[in-house]
């Protein structure tokens, strides 16, 4: 039963469990109602620069007993679809489940997924999603880590009909959290015009309109592939709407005007 270790604490977040606590109790979430949601984006870098937006968002999710947590390659390596297997995901904080059936029932519903750990090594996308998890929802959630490397839409078709079939079975006792950044490398003006874009059509519940806009406009949001494949899902369990709960840019922080980084939080119901 594989443990992952936690690979980039102590850089992209504070790797002491104190430091990392009042980090993400400083980023003063505002009292949220947390009425049942399908999904959610949030984003993925450093705590520093990201960190605000993201516990805004987990903050509003409800309680539940499985996080499918879909995340995009870094790294390019491994399957099209990697899902680890089974054991722990470790952070500062502690330890959170592998829900390992889920795992293998996700394998074989998708047919275009794989167990395979080596999406995952050197990948910090999902990594960074776990001390927030395990914060506002608890140790006792687990999760299942999928991670997607240069997937076509319709493998994120695919991947969204197996997530939807799974959680209609579980009764609602699961989400799915998209992580991802939106524009990199971009002017301030260019970054608010090209986020909106991904933004309107994540608002809009339109996977296929996401993947398309992502590519007319080359719009550099690393997770569209995990959005996409959410909103399939979402799409299939009756979602209505989403919300932006929080949106910003690296500017914030670095006080770069010509080259930014966007980040949204988004919640799916």
């Amino acid at each position: 039963m594989p443990s992952r270790r936690a690979e980039f604490a102590g850089a992209w977040y504070p790797g002491k469990p104190s430091a990392l606590r009042a980090a993400i109790e400083a980023f003063a979430v505002a009292p949220t109602v947390k009425s049942a949601a399908f999904g959610a984006v949030v984003p993925h870098a450093g705590y520093l620069y990201s960190g605000a937006t993201a516990a805004t968002t987990w903050a509003a999710l409800p309680p539940v007993e499985t996080v499918f947590l879909l995340g995009p390659s870094h790294t390019g390596e491994g399957s099209v679809i990697g899902i680890w297997p089974d054991g722990s995901w470790e952070s500062p904080l502690g330890s959170t489940p592998v829900r390992s059936e889920l795992c293998k029932e996700l394998a074989l519903r998708c047919p275009q997924a794989k167990l395979d750990l080596s999406n995952h090594h050197g990948e910090h996308a999902l990594e960074l999603q776990l001390p927030l998890l395990q914060h506002f929802l608890g140790f006792d959630c687990g999760i299942v880590p999928v991670c997607l490397n240069h997937a076509s839409l319709e493998h994120c078709r695919s991947l969204g009909k197996a997530l939807c079939e799974l959680i209609q079975e579980l009764d609602g006792k699961a989400l799915i959290v998209a992580s991802s950044d939106f524009s990199h490398g971009e002017t301030q003006a260019e970054t608010k015009r090209k986020d909106g874009l991904a933004l309107e059509a994540i608002l809009a519940l339109d996977p296929e309109g996401l993947h398309a806009v992502v590519r007319r406009e080359r719009i550099s949001m690393c997770g569209v592939l995990p959005a996409t494949a959410m909103l399939f899902a979402a799409r299939g369990l009756g979602a209505t709407t989403a919300e932006v709960l929080a949106r910003t840019t690296s500017f914030a922080v670095s006080q770069r005007e010509d080259w930014i980084v966007g980040y949204a939080g988004v919640v799916v119901r």
